[in-house]
């Protein structure tokens, strides 16, 4: 087992989230749609540029206007060229999952853009 799930978002089956969840990077940012989302991480469709590894703090917003913030680290991106325009899938790891604060926060998103309840699988050591 990995001694982090965070690090391999791949062991969650992923959620689309388009049209329901959305992402800020700063306060005063422009939010964009989430492309999916899993109880370890999220991506984005972005032009934007991220550093692996970095640390960031994610304010979501759903479509009923609930706001969660989140702090997330990012993980190795992949780019496609679009009409002259880099676009990348980011991906980013939700961090302190093994705080229950977090895992509600993280369930709280699930719930908003799955149809079925969320069922947390117990982590083992």
């Amino acid at each position: 087992m990995l001694a982090n799930p965070a690090d391999d978002a791949r062991l969650s089956a992923r959620v689309e989230a388009a049209g329901v969840l959305q992402v800020a990077f700063t306060r005063t940012g422009p939010p964009v749609p989430v492309h999916d989302i899993n109880p370890v991480g999220f991506s984005i469709e972005t032009t934007q540029a991220f550093k692996a590894g970095s640390l960031h703090d994610a304010r979501f917003t759903t479509n009923t206007g609930t706001c969660v913030v989140l702090m997330v680290r990012v993980i190795p991106s992949r780019s496609r060229p679009a009409s002259g325009v880099t676009e990348a899938v980011a991906g980013f790891a939700f961090m302190q999952l093994q705080l229950p604060a977090t895992r509600k926060k993280v369930d709280q998103l699930l719930q908003a853009v799955s149809p079925h309840p969320v069922v947390q699988q117990p982590m083992s050591a």
